[in-house]
């Protein structure tokens, strides 16, 4: 319909960016492997509680939370349940990383807990690595005013 109403013309290509390689840390995965029942999340302003999840969700997770993508390179391939405390920065986690419309108000969250990035290795057993990477991002190559009905 997009194409159609108003000329649009779009193309996918990689370019280099800023992104966080999701790794193991030193001391190993704090993960628990799931065992029995069904898939379960359950997020809040500084929470992430989930049962069978695996690491792919994860890295999509985080990468809304931050606004950089997170790539997964752990190499863990099952399913998990864990839970994660953290405080997030000043506009980290709005309304937008959950689905709400922009504005939407938060609980307030206790403020002087550990930041994503240390709560992901105390708590999992992963670190976030600032790194370069191919990122798939979506260029438009031409749009018209939309035709009339």
């Amino acid at each position: 319909m997009m194409a159609d109403r108003f000329q649009l013309k779009i193309h996918k290509e990689a370019k280099e960016m800023p992104v966080y390689a999701m790794v193991l840390d030193k001391k190993g995965s704090k993960l628990a492997v799931h065992t029995v029942g069904d898939s379960q999340t359950r997020t809040g302003n500084g929470t992430l509680s989930i049962k069978k999840g695996g690491m792919a969700w994860l890295a999509t997770w985080l990468s809304r939370l931050l606004g950089r993508v997170v790539i997964d390179q752990t190499e863990l391939s099952g399913e998990y349940d864990y839970q994660l405390d953290y405080t997030p920065d000043p506009g980290q986690g709005g309304a937008e990383s959950i689905g709400l419309p922009p504005g939407t108000p938060q609980p307030r969250t206790e403020t002087n807990g550990p930041s994503i990035f240390t709560a992901l290795q105390e708590q999992l057993g992963l670190r976030l690595v600032s790194q370069k990477g191919p990122v798939e991002i979506v260029v438009i190559d031409s749009v018209e005013k939309p035709s009339a009905n």
